[in-house]
């Protein structure tokens, strides 16, 4: 049995009889001896630093890592995992290690051996010396300052449970019971996924799934394989095979793929992640972005793409006009135009934002650009405001407010209605109406989960209508789009006023029911090419997805979650719709086989929850952990960072439909609860200038120079009355505090 001392004393004594490099001590176990190419038994042995640096050398020699990168980058960091991952996989057969014995092969010290030597600079634990500051690092490091990675870009997702990998390393999660593999991920999918009438929520809007997604693409982005040059998907159906290729083959039955003579759906392993330190283990994932609701999805996670956002012009982002007396739009992304994106002509580009998956979908550019002239707004407002802040100043202070408008919002309206109030009130992710927070707690690791992402958050998929509708501004529908002409093609919002008709056929627009079902616009038609009439599809995707990155099943997080089991049949009938139970007996050896995301939308929620027990249990751990593990969470107070009382309480008036309102271009009426359907008993529609959709006065962010005139030195900040800007801009150009605004606009 694999074992590493605990104390000091053990270590000592080991000493006495054990070389002294040992890094991890075996007792009882078979040994191999690597010159001898025999194994041999002996009483007591251990894996020294001269093992470890031997199987990475080879593992070095056999991926072909040659030196440290400095930059790195997701491709650097994956050829260090995976010979990170080739390194454990031959201690494994070396040591004769039992797959519960590999996770503690994470427990050496890798600091201490020539892994330190190739290890990326980014995941070294000692490179950053951290102080409490006012503003986010846009890579997400020192937030924490007692643990500077935790939640930061480029680190790997944490784990709610140990990864199931097939061979304890790397190979996908099989049935955990003989390792029988398990039914075609595409099989499931047609099966169980199929596109079905279904009836839809009589509140839920399709800006709720939207804002869903939106927050997913703050929060998790996993590190893909792509082609070096043109950053396009890796093809894995024809032609020579990239490594991480992993292709859904399709069974003959499959009536939609083969009618289209294709035999697979094409689908490439995440990119291999690398632990702090490069600690040995099971393969992780890489997040390449923070885990922080930080709106990074504006920003960028590095400082490369935040300064290419950026104008550098009075803390404003970069836009682009388009027509006159319209607001801009998001820039155009003219460099590697064809990453996520579908250009039926080569002088058609998508657009550029913070988050790369800006065109995925026509309704996330929309938010995009919402958000994007949100900042413009404020970093306009800001600037008339204190006329001495130059531009990095206005960025910050804006990229603070902003990060905390999208905080709000999150946890005032979409979070109550995914999970109900009562898990809202059990994971404490309730707001406070007034004063600070004082639940930060830095020994919180708010690092998202890989459950998260690979399947749980995932839920939205079920709600995806078949169409995107357009309203008018008297609200009645104009038309729709099916949903396979608005992936990553968003050229719609070049038409003029095309971005109100969208944002109002999302208001208006009812999102589909929480169930197993999924519309066929994403199971057969996700990405399609123009000149294709199929696509990928989504449900197979997901159900794959989560099984290379060994996420557990089903019935593995229910037990986690503190619920009931479901080992037999019949107990997942009591949990899951019969029919899909039905189904998934016919395609699952044993029930819990079952995949996680596959049984988490078929599960039946419980009253006032969208989602069922699993998945809200999953997702309110997260949102918990975002809340309390975050320093420059909104409500914190006595921290460089926090807001001012009267600040908070602005904040506290921030509601999506005073967003939109705000950064529509003409739109007048709206509901007060932007993410359900109107209502006329309660959701009725309300003018955009009316006091029930109240805005933020920004006055309260009102800064003035240390020698300013008596009368306003004299002032409390807290209860400052406003002043005349035009005064203001007088005194503090007579102070030589030149104004950087254009306050033309």
């Amino acid at each position: 049995m694999l074992m590493l001392l605990t104390t000091w004393t053990d270590a000592w004594h080991a000493q006495s009889q054990w070389d002294k490099d040992c890094v991890v001590y075996l007792r009882e176990s078979s040994h191999y001896d690597k010159s001898l190419e025999t194994r041999r038994k002996e009483k007591s042995s251990c894996i020294t630093i001269e093992d470890v640096n031997a199987a990475w050398w080879s593992a070095c020699d056999k991926i072909g890592v040659r030196r440290k990168a400095e930059d790195a980058n997701p491709d650097d960091i994956a050829q260090v995992g995976e010979a990170l991952q080739e390194t454990a996989r031959l201690l494994v057969r070396w040591f004769h290690l039992k797959p519960d014995e590999i996770p503690l092969l994470q427990q050496i010290d890798t600091t201490q051996t020539h892994i330190r030597e190739v290890c990326p600079t980014v995941v070294n634990t000692t490179r950053l010396y951290c102080t409490p500051t006012r503003y986010r690092r846009l890579d997400g490091a020192c937030n924490n300052i007692r643990y500077p990675l935790r939640g930061a870009a480029l680190l790997p997702f944490k784990r709610l449970l140990p990864a199931q990998y097939a061979d304890g390393i790397s190979e996908p999660r099989k049935g955990h019971i003989e390792k029988f593999s398990l039914p075609n991920a595409r099989t499931v999918s047609a099966q169980v996924h199929k596109d079905v009438q279904k009836p839809t929520y009589r509140d839920v809007n399709f800006m709720f799934a939207a804002w869903g997604q939106l927050i997913d693409h703050d929060l998790t982005l996993t590190a893909e394989t792509k082609d070096p040059v043109s950053r396009r998907d890796i093809e894995c159906c024809h032609g020579a095979k990239h490594a991480n290729c992993m292709p859904i083959e399709l069974p003959p039955e499959d009536e939609f793929y083969r009618s289209h003579s294709q035999s697979c759906v094409n689908f490439v392993r995440s990119l291999a992640g690398v632990r702090p330190d490069c600690r040995l283990g099971y393969r992780v994932q890489t997040n390449a972005l923070t885990s922080y609701i930080d709106a990074n999805f504006v920003y960028g996670s590095n400082e490369k793409i935040g300064s290419l956002l950026r104008e550098f012009k009075e803390g404003k982002l970069r836009t682009m006009p388009i027509y006159e007396g319209l607001k801009p739009i998001l820039p155009l992304k003219k460099f590697q135009p064809d990453d996520g994106c579908i250009r039926p002509h080569r002088d058609l580009f998508c657009f550029l934002a913070g988050d790369n998956r800006v065109n995925e979908q026509l309704a996330l550019t929309m938010l995009h650009t919402v958000m994007l002239r949100e900042h413009n707004r404020i970093a306009d407002q800001l600037c008339k405001l204190n006329p001495h802040w130059d531009d990095e100043k206005i960025y910050q202070e804006t990229r603070a407010i902003v990060a905390a408008e999208v905080q709000h919002i999150t946890y005032a309206e979409f979070l109550p209605r995914l999970l109900g109030r009562a898990s809202i009130i059990q994971n404490g992710l309730g707001l406070q109406k007034q004063g600070y927070s004082n639940k930060y707690n830095p020994t919180i690791d708010p690092t998202v989960p890989a459950v998260f992402g690979a399947a749980a958050f995932r839920f939205g998929h079920s709600l995806l209508p078949e169409t995107m509708e357009r309203w008018s501004s008297s609200h009645t529908k104009i038309s729709g789009r099916p949903l396979k002409e608005v992936f990553q093609q968003p050229y719609d919002l070049n038409k003029p006023g095309w971005i109100d008709e969208y944002i109002l056929g999302m208001l208006n627009q009812a999102a589909q029911a929480m169930d197993p079902f999924v519309t066929k616009e994403v199971t057969n038609h996700l990405f399609q090419e123009p000149a294709h009439d199929y696509g990928k599809d989504l449900a197979s995707i997901n159900i794959e997805r989560a099984r290379e990155h060994g996420i557990p099943s089903y019935a593995e997080y229910r037990k986690w979650c503190n619920l009931s089991s479901v080992d037999t049949w019949s107990d997942m009938q009591l949990v899951v719709d019969n029919n899909t139970v039905k189904m998934y007996r016919k395609l699952y050896r044993f029930p819990t086989d079952v995949d996680l995301w596959s049984a988490g939308v078929a599960e039946i929620p419980e009253d006032g929850s969208i989602v069922g027990p699993t998945f809200n249990c999953i997702i309110a751990r997260t949102f918990k952990d975002l809340k309390e593990g975050d320093r420059f969470w909104y409500e914190n107070g006595e921290y460089p960072n926090s807001f001012t009382p009267s600040q908070l309480q602005e904040i506290r008036k921030v509601r999506l439909a005073r967003l939109l309102c705000d950064n529509s271009d003409s739109i007048v009426t709206i509901q007060p609860a932007a993410m359900k359907l109107p209502h006329e008993d309660v959701n009725r529609r309300v003018s955009c200038k009316s006091a029930v959709i109240p805005s933020m006065d920004l006055r309260h962010w009102q800064e003035y120079p240390k020698k300013v005139p008596a009368q306003i030195i004299n002032e409390e900040y807290d209860n400052l009355s406003p002043v005349d800007f035009e005064d203001i801009k007088a005194s503090t150009e007579a102070l030589g505090h030149h104004s950087h605004c254009d306050h033309d606009h």
